[in-house]
């Protein structure tokens, strides 16, 4: 690919990259050069974070979690989980608990 041809890439891929960090609640980043741990282009994979990174040629990107606003939470009686156990973008999602609910754990309380 020719340098005008990848500037253009990068250009495109990070407009995208920042169209979907507003539109879609998600964070990015887009690194130049060879894609880490071996990977090679076309390859995806999760990082710890609930992030999911893809490779391209000459270049490789990542994306995350946005950041949620909740307004009108008690936080002396409920509090917000993330499931990290599971791959983005599924961990990003908010789970709100507040006592009463199936599982709620006093010990996750903020008491400040």
């Amino acid at each position: 690919m020719n340098t005008f041809g990848l500037h253009r890439s990068v250009l495109f891929a990070f407009i995208l990259m920042t169209a979907c960090a507003h539109f879609c609640e998600s964070a990015a980043f887009l690194n130049t050069g060879e894609c880490p741990d071996n990977h090679k282009p076309g390859d995806q994979w999760f990082k710890p974070g609930c992030q999911r990174c893809n490779c391209m040629e000459g270049m490789w990107s990542c994306v995350s979690c946005g950041v949620y606003s909740f307004d009108n939470i008690d936080l002396t009686k409920c509090y917000i989980q993330h499931k990290t156990e599971l791959d983005y973008p599924d961990c990003c999602t908010p789970h709100i608990t507040c006592k009463g609910d199936e599982g709620f754990d006093d010990t996750l309380l903020t008491l400040g």
